[in-house]
Parts: structure tokens; C-alpha cells; sequence
């Protein structure tokens, strides 16, 4: 039941492996019988934080799947970390912001290449936007939507390896008129003419290009691979995992 009706509310998990858990799943069903997946094993770990109740509804129904044993307890939103510059964690966690649009950085844990997915939007957005994912310590930047005075939650998911945000404002992403490459996830500003972009990365590892509106939520996307694209001004959201570069009007 949700304890503050109309409002979503933070959900603590402690789930205890079983001999399947590996595999283990947590879903979220609405009145309809329409499942929403809330939990996964690869993505999430077994303890952490996470938003439910996103359309505020009084009651719901969560089916967890191949775990032991598990615990689950509902916090109030205030209970989450506030997201400021340099700010460390482990596993899957909620923090707030609350200095509107902004870029954030993750510097995930030296080691083993763990698998890292961030997400963000107001307390009530059903489906937060997509900011950033990363493997390794390799640092990965994704827009963070929202404006000033409006808080906009953001869930770092990942299977209990610490990891680094780093916060930077609206004038941080990289300027470029005419070519910028790089690396992963980022957030480049694009200042020259509507025009045409060339995209190259490689085949097996395509990215797609998104640009944003004035708040960083994501607007359209102009590119998914590469090739020719029609680009305009603004910032522009790349998501992929290996290299590319924007070229335009070359």
C-alpha cells in the first residue's frame, strides 16, 4: 500500500540469494494484469533503492521471482541523497537534484567491467529518461532533465559496484561547429547551421543521437548508426558504447 497516496515513494529491497538468483526478476502489475519490469538481477544487485508508486496510484501488486529470502521497505522521497559534484555510491540508489538541467558524469569502480544504467525525471515520470550506460571505470555523461526549483530524481542501477558522479551545468557539455568525436555516452552542443551530419562509429557497435530540448529532456532522436543525418542546433545526447564521431558538412 502506498503510504502517501498521489505521491511516489522510495522502495529499499534486501533480497537473499537462492540457488536460481542469478536470474531473478521483480515486476510491478497494474489493475490490468500488465506487468512492468521493477527489478533484474543483471541490472540491479541485491540490495539497493529504487522509485515506486511513479503514477501515484494507493496500492500495488510486486512478484518477485528465484530469490531466497527478501525484505522490502517504503521510504519517503526525502530519503533520498541529494546529487551534488563528487558524490559516491554502491549498487542501485535514488538521489535528487535540484539545480535543473544538468550533465552528470559516472566513474565507475577499477576492476572487473561492471555493467552501469542511469535514469532520470520528476518523482512522477513513468518512464524516466534514459541518461547514460557504462562497463568499467571508464566515465560515461548523460543529460539530467529538469528545471530549477523542480526536483528530478536520478536512479543509478547496477549490480553492487561503487561508482562517482560528477555534476556539471548546461554550458558544460563540449562545443562544436564543425567535427567532435568521442567515446561512449555524452552530451555534445552543437552551434552551427541546420544541416547535415555524417555519423561514423563502428557496425557492431552503433550509436544513436538524440537532440535535447532546453530542460536536457530528450526531444527527438536524428540518428540511430551511422550515416548521413539532418542535425540542428542545440545539445545533442549520444548513446553507444564504443567510438564515434560527428562530422558536419564534410
Amino acid at each position: 500500500m502506498n503510504p502517501l497516496p498521489g505521491s511516489p515513494v522510495i522502495l529499499e529491497y534486501h533480497l537473499v540469494a537462492g540457488l536460481t538468483s542469478r536470474f531473478y526478476e521483480a515486476t510491478e502489475t497494474d489493475e490490468y494484469g500488465q506487468e512492468r519490469a521493477l527489478l533484474f538481477a543483471h541490472r540491479d544487485g541485491m540490495r539497493g533503492r529504487v522509485l515506486l508508486f511513479t503514477d501515484g496510484r494507493a496500492a500495488t501488486r510486486v512478484r518477485i521471482r528465484s530469490v531466497a529470502r527478501w525484505t522490502l521497505r517504503l521510504l519517503p522521497l526525502e530519503s533520498a541523497r541529494p546529487l551534488v559534484a563528487g558524490v559516491r555510491g554502491k549498487g542501485t540508489d535514488v538521489l535528487v537534484h535540484r539545480g535543473g538541467a544538468s550533465v552528470v558524469t559516472l566513474t565507475g569502480s577499477t576492476g572487473r567491467a561492471p555493467y552501469y544504467h542511469v535514469e532520470a525525471g520528476a518523482a512522477d515520470a513513468i518512464a524516466p529518461a534514459p541518461v547514460l550506460e557504462a562497463a568499467g571505470s571508464r566515465p560515461a555523461r548523460g543529460p539530467v532533465p529538469g528545471e530549477p526549483g523542480v526536483p528530478a530524481y536520478v536512479t543509478v542501477r547496477c549490480e553492487g559496484m561503487g561508482w562517482t558522479l560528477g555534476l556539471t551545468g548546461v554550458d558544460g557539455p563540449r562545443r562544436f561547429a564543425e567535427s567532435v568525436e568521442g567515446h561512449g555516452y555524452e552530451v555534445v552542443h552543437y552551434t552551427g547551421r541546420p544541416g547535415e551530419a555524417r555519423v561514423e562509429c563502428g557496425e557492431d557497435r552503433p550509436v544513436e543521437l538524440w537532440l535535447l530540448d532546453k530542460h536536457f529532456a530528450p526531444d527527438r532522436r536524428i540518428a540511430a548508426g551511422p550515416g548521413r543525418h539532418e542535425i540542428q542546433p542545440g545539445p545533442v545526447q549520444v548513446r553507444g558504447s564504443g567510438r564515434w564521431r560527428i562530422t558536419v558538412g564534410g
